[in-house]
C-alpha cells in the first residue's frame, strides 16, 4: 500500500537509510537495507522505487570506492529511468554516473552526463540534493583540469547547501572548495581550509570524508 504516495514507502525508507549509512562509512549495513530495498521494490513490480534503491546503492559503492561496481549498478538504473520514462531521477543518476566515470578515467562519459545532470535539476527546479550533485560536477571538473569551472560549481554548491541547510553537502561543498584551493594556494593556507571541512566532517560523523580530509592533509604536510 503506497498511502497515495509515488513510491513505495518501505523501499523509500530505506533508501534514505542507504544514503545516510553511505556518508557515515556504514557500507556493509548499507548494502544489506540497500539490497533489501532493491528486492521489495522488483517484487512489487514498481520502476520508480527500483531505480531509486538501484541508485542509492550505487552512490554507496561510489563513496565506498568500488567504482567498477558503481558504473555498473549506475548504469543498470539509468536504464531502468530510460525504460520507465522517469525522468525525475535523471539528475541524480546521471551525476553519480558521470563521477564514476571520471574517476574511472573516462572524462570522454564523465562531462556529458555532468553537464546534463544540471541542466535537468534546473529544468525540473528541484533543489533538494543540488548542492552535493554540484559538488559532483565540481570534482569532475578539477579531475579534467578545469579549475575555475570547477571553482564555479564549488561557490554554487557552497551557497545552496547552506540555504537548504544540507550540512552534510556543505562539508563536501568546503571540502572541494579546499582542493580547488590546494592546486594555487600556500600549503600553510591549504591546510587552515581543511580544517574547515574536518571539523564539520567530525561533528555529522562522515567518516569518509574525513579520511579524504585527513589524506589530504597529509600530503600537505
Amino acid at each position: 500500500e503506497r498511502f497515495g504516495t509515488a513510491v513505495i514507502l518501505s523501499v523509500i525508507c530505506r533508501v534514505y537509510m542507504v544514503q545516510c549509512l553511505a556518508q557515515l562509512g556504514a557500507f556493509k549495513e548499507g548494502l544489506s537495507i540497500g539490497r533489501d530495498a532493491i528486492q521489495i521494490a522488483k517484487e512489487a513490480v514498481h520502476p520508480y522505487s527500483l531505480a531509486y534503491a538501484t541508485c542509492s546503492v550505487g552512490l554507496l559503492l561510489l563513496i565506498k570506492g568500488d567504482i567498477n561496481e558503481a558504473i555498473q549498478i549506475l548504469e543498470d538504473a539509468l536504464q531502468q529511468c530510460h525504460q520507465a520514462e522517469i525522468r525525475v531521477l535523471y539528475p541524480q543518476i546521471a551525476s553519480y554516473l558521470g563521477l564514476a566515470y571520471a574517476l574511472a578515467n573516462r572524462f570522454g562519459e564523465a562531462m556529458p552526463f555532468m553537464e546534463k545532470a544540471d541542466e535537468e535539476t534546473r529544468r525540473i527546479g528541484r533543489k533538494a540534493g543540488q548542492a552535493l550533485r554540484l559538488v559532483w560536477h565540481g570534482f569532475v571538473s578539477l579531475l579534467a583540469g578545469r579549475v575555475e569551472e570547477a571553482k564555479t560549481q564549488a561557490d554554487r554548491a557552497l551557497q545552496l547547501s547552506i540555504e537548504t541547510k544540507e550540512r552534510g553537502h556543505q562539508a563536501w561543498a568546503l571540502f572541494l572548495m579546499n582542493d580547488i584551493a590546494a592546486r594555487i594556494d600556500t600549503k600553510e593556507k591549504t591546510q587552515k581550509n581543511y580544517h574547515q571541512a574536518l571539523a564539520l566532517a567530525k561533528e555529522l560523523k562522515m567518516n569518509p570524508l574525513q579520511a579524504h580530509c585527513h589524506l589530504c592533509l597529509g600530503d600537505s604536510y
